[in-house]
C-alpha cells in the first residue's frame, strides 16, 4: 500500500494538513488479520497472507517472502487464487513463474489450480511443486520444517488446524 499512502500523503500535504497529524494518521494504518502477519518461532517464519488472495497481493507477498536472506528455506503454501473467471488460468500460470523466481517449494492444496501452476513454474529453476490436499498431511509437512531456517508464505484460505498451529504455537510479530 506505499502507492497509495504516498498518494495520500502528497493530497493531505497539498492541503495543508500539518506533518505530525499526517504522521500521526499513517503510524494508526494496520492491514486486517490474515494479510501479511508474521508469525516466528525459533528460525522459522510465517507470513500469513491467508485471508484474501489476487494477482496483485500475491505478487506483493512473494516480493515479502524475497527479502529473506538466500539461507532461508522459501516456502509457498496455497490453494491458489479464487473467483478469477475467465483470467484464473493466466494467472495462475503467472503466478508460478513468479514463484519460481523466489521459492525453493510450492505446495498446492487444492487441485483446482494444481496443474497451471506447476506448468508457470515450468522447469526454468529449483522450485519443487507438489499437492498436498489432506490437512493432516499438511500439518505434517509444517511441523516437519518447523525449527528450521525456513520462511514460509500461506497465501490464500488454508484448514482451520493448519491456521490453529502456527497462531498458537508461533509468537506473532
Amino acid at each position: 500500500n506505499a502507492l497509495n499512502i504516498a498518494a495520500c500523503y502528497a493530497a493531505a500535504r497539498y492541503l495543508g494538513v500539518p506533518d505530525v497529524e499526517i504522521d500521526n494518521s499513517i503510524k494508526s494504518l494496520h492491514l486486517p488479520k490474515g494479510v501479511h502477519d508474521k508469525y516466528v518461532l525459533g528460525d522459522t517464519t510465517i507470513i500469513d497472507d491467508s485471508e484474501n488472495s489476487n494477482y496483485e497481493g500475491f505478487k506483493s507477498a512473494l516480493f515479502v517472502l524475497g527479502a529473506y536472506p538466500s539461507d532461508y528455506r522459501k516456502v509457498v503454501i496455497t490453494r491458489g487464487m479464487t473467483e478469477l473467471g475467465k483470467t484464473a488460468a493466466r494467472a495462475h500460470h503467472n503466478i508460478g513463474e513468479e514463484i519460481s523466481l523466489i521459492a525453493d517449494q510450492l505446495i498446492v492444496t487444492s487441485r483446482d489450480y494444481f496443474e497451471t501452476m506447476r506448468h508457470g513454474v515450468g522447469n526454468r529453476s529449483s522450485t519443487t511443486v507438489s499437492l498436498i490436499e489432506e490437512e493432516a498431511d499438511l500439518l505434517s509437512f509444517l511441523k516437519s520444517i518447523t525449527g528450521s531456517k525456513a520462511v514460509i508464505l500461506i497465501e490464500n484460505s488454508v484448514p482451520r488446524k493448519i491456521k490453529e498451529y502456527y497462531r498458537n504455537s508461533f509468537k506473532r510479530i
